[in-house]
Protein backbone atom coordinates (compact mmCIF):
# COMPACT_ATOMS: atom_id res chain seq x y z
CA UNK A 1 0.00 0.00 0.00
CA UNK A 2 1.26 3.37 -1.12
CA UNK A 3 -0.10 6.23 1.64
CA UNK A 4 1.93 8.49 0.21
CA UNK A 5 -0.92 9.61 -2.37
CA UNK A 6 -2.95 10.31 0.43
CA UNK A 7 -0.89 12.98 2.00
CA UNK A 8 -0.70 16.66 1.04
CA UNK A 9 1.99 17.69 -1.24
CA UNK A 10 4.51 20.54 0.83
CA UNK A 11 4.42 23.75 -0.76
CA UNK A 12 7.03 25.96 -1.25
CA UNK A 13 5.15 28.82 -1.40
CA UNK A 14 5.12 31.47 1.71
CA UNK A 15 2.81 30.55 4.79
CA UNK A 16 -0.22 31.67 5.03
CA UNK A 17 -1.35 34.04 7.13
CA UNK A 18 -4.50 33.81 9.35
CA UNK A 19 -7.45 36.20 9.23
CA UNK A 20 -8.35 37.98 12.27
CA UNK A 21 -11.86 36.62 13.32
CA UNK A 22 -14.91 38.96 12.67
CA UNK A 23 -16.15 40.50 15.52
CA UNK A 24 -19.59 40.46 14.65
CA UNK A 25 -19.13 36.50 14.76
CA UNK A 26 -18.59 36.37 18.54
CA UNK A 27 -20.36 33.38 18.88
CA UNK A 28 -18.42 31.29 15.77
CA UNK A 29 -21.92 30.05 14.21
CA UNK A 30 -22.22 32.06 11.02
CA UNK A 31 -20.08 29.57 9.26
CA UNK A 32 -22.91 26.79 10.25
CA UNK A 33 -25.84 29.08 9.69
CA UNK A 34 -24.66 30.46 6.33
CA UNK A 35 -23.70 27.13 5.23
CA UNK A 36 -27.39 25.58 6.39
CA UNK A 37 -28.83 28.52 4.66
CA UNK A 38 -27.16 27.38 1.45
CA UNK A 39 -28.44 23.76 1.76
CA UNK A 40 -32.27 24.83 2.93
CA UNK A 41 -33.18 28.31 2.40
CA UNK A 42 -36.61 28.30 3.56
CA UNK A 43 -35.62 26.61 6.90
CA UNK A 44 -34.39 28.50 9.14
CA UNK A 45 -34.18 26.56 12.09
CA UNK A 46 -30.51 26.63 12.63
CA UNK A 47 -30.52 30.25 12.67
CA UNK A 48 -33.14 30.26 15.12
CA UNK A 49 -31.32 28.17 17.15
CA UNK A 50 -28.04 29.80 16.58
CA UNK A 51 -30.16 32.95 17.91
CA UNK A 52 -31.31 30.78 21.32
CA UNK A 53 -27.52 29.91 22.12
CA UNK A 54 -25.72 33.12 21.63
CA UNK A 55 -23.86 33.27 24.00
CA UNK A 56 -21.66 36.60 23.25
CA UNK A 57 -24.10 38.99 24.77
CA UNK A 58 -25.04 39.47 28.36
CA UNK A 59 -28.36 39.01 29.60
CA UNK A 60 -31.02 40.80 31.40
CA UNK A 61 -33.41 39.82 33.64
CA UNK A 62 -36.38 42.18 33.70
CA UNK A 63 -39.22 41.80 35.68
CA UNK A 64 -42.28 43.61 35.66
CA UNK A 65 -44.17 43.73 39.16
CA UNK A 66 -47.43 43.45 39.01
CA UNK A 67 -49.55 45.81 41.62
CA UNK A 68 -51.31 42.82 43.46
CA UNK A 69 -48.05 40.91 44.32
CA UNK A 70 -46.85 41.72 48.37
CA UNK A 71 -43.51 41.96 48.32
CA UNK A 72 -42.56 38.75 49.08
CA UNK A 73 -44.53 37.19 46.44
CA UNK A 74 -42.19 39.66 43.86
CA UNK A 75 -39.01 38.54 45.12
CA UNK A 76 -39.88 34.58 44.94
CA UNK A 77 -41.01 35.63 41.36
CA UNK A 78 -37.79 37.28 40.83
CA UNK A 79 -35.78 34.24 42.33
CA UNK A 80 -37.52 31.87 40.16
CA UNK A 81 -36.84 33.03 37.39
CA UNK A 82 -33.60 34.24 38.23
CA UNK A 83 -32.43 30.37 38.75
CA UNK A 84 -34.44 29.59 34.83
CA UNK A 85 -31.87 32.04 33.42
CA UNK A 86 -29.45 30.57 35.20
CA UNK A 87 -30.10 26.97 34.21
CA UNK A 88 -30.20 28.04 30.50
CA UNK A 89 -27.15 30.17 30.49
CA UNK A 90 -25.64 26.62 32.06
CA UNK A 91 -26.80 24.94 29.58
CA UNK A 92 -26.00 26.85 26.61
CA UNK A 93 -21.89 25.19 26.10
CA UNK A 94 -23.70 21.65 25.72
CA UNK A 95 -26.31 23.06 23.30
CA UNK A 96 -23.82 24.54 20.83
CA UNK A 97 -21.86 21.34 21.38
CA UNK A 98 -24.70 19.35 20.18
CA UNK A 99 -25.60 22.19 17.41
CA UNK A 100 -21.85 22.04 15.69
CA UNK A 101 -21.42 18.16 16.71
CA UNK A 102 -20.68 16.89 13.38
CA UNK A 103 -22.23 20.19 11.40
CA UNK A 104 -18.79 21.60 11.12
CA UNK A 105 -15.69 20.30 8.59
Amino acid sequence: NDTTAFLPKPTTSSPTTTTPPDPSDADGLTLLTSHAAMLFPHDLRIAETSKLLRSSRPTTLQLARPPELSDHDYEQLKQSRLLLRCRRIVSLPLGRGMLTFGSLV
